[in-house]
């Protein structure tokens, strides 16, 4: 059997900075820091930085004092704000690309668009996205009809709509639902802006699983299971008719998936460490 790494995988610049943004926050103080959320969608990673004294919370409500931390997905602006508010410091681990995502989402806001996000309902980063909107986004997700969605604002010959995209998700998938609104809408509205904010490192590790997996008989995606950008690279493996096994760690790796004449993929999220990379390799190389 032979094991085969995807070009790109695991830890892209933007889950390394949070982490070390916090870890290197928590040992200079010396004191727990509290994340609103998971800082990365990795549990391996969540617990390595709750061994330095980085807690999870779900709301600002769970805080005692001292110093909380936006993770690496971002939030609403009234976040920052009610933070302050309560008298604790603020650590913001956002990534930048994500960032560039509210700049985007906000500006089309201000100039009269209604704004469309293209993502995971109940993801964390794609609330954010709709708190830099004041709220007022509709997000529509990737498992809707585009040709059947129906938009909630009345569409009018002055109506200007204005399109971004959750950072993580599928080229391929925002780009048909692009093209099928497109067609809808089509001298129906004054203006329609689109904005691909799918981030550069999730475009490298989507291109990256293809290849792989045309080159492979059995695809490994690595990563956590909240983690949105792992599961794109799970589905898109899976599209393409190859077997795909979707793991946290090496221990849920079987035996029976594999036959010693295959070629075996791996690829990870953008939040998996390297470390869990190695050791599910070295335990199919075990095989």
């Amino acid at each position: 059997m032979k094991v085969r790494r995807a070009t790109t995988l695991g830890f892209c610049g933007g889950v390394r900075r949070a982490i070390k943004i916090v870890a290197a926050e928590a040992a200079r103080r010396g004191e727990p820091l509290y994340s609103l959320g998971q800082t990365v969608h990795n549990p391996q990673v969540v617990q390595e930085l709750a061994n330095q004294g980085i807690r999870e919370v779900n709301g600002l409500d769970e805080v005692p004092g001292g110093v909380v931390s936006i993770t690496a997905h971002g939030a609403a602006p009234w976040v920052a704000e009610q933070v302050r508010e309560r008298g604790l410091e603020l650590v913001d681990a956002t990534c930048p690309l994500v960032t560039d995502v509210h700049t985007a989402a906000a500006e089309l806001k201000r100039n009269g668009f209604h704004v469309i996000v293209y993502g995971d309902p109940g993801h964390t980063e794609v609330k954010g996205i709709v708190g830099w909107t004041d709220g007022s986004a509709v997000v529509v997700s990737p498992e809707e009809d585009p040709a059947a969605w129906q938009a909630p604002f009345p569409i009018k010959t002055n109506t200007k709509i204005g399109i971004v995209s959750q950072t993580t998700q599928d080229v391929q998938s925002f780009s048909a639902f692009v093209a099928a609104l497109s067609g809808r809408f089509a001298g129906r509205i004054r203006e329609l802006r689109v904005l691909n904010t799918i981030c550069q490192p999730t475009v490298l590790r989507q291109e990256a699983v293809l290849r792989l997996a045309a080159e492979s008989d059995v695809v490994v995606v690595i990563g956590g299971r909240r983690s949105a950008n792992t599961r794109r690279l799970w589905e898109l493996c899976l599209a393409t008719g190859k077997p795909a096994h979707w793991i946290e760690a090496p221990e849920e790796l079987q035996p029976e998936w594999f036959a010693a004449d295959q070629t075996v993929g791996v690829t990870a999220g953008a939040s998996t460490p390297d470390w869990i990379i190695d050791r599910v390799v070295a335990r199919l190389e075990a095989l």
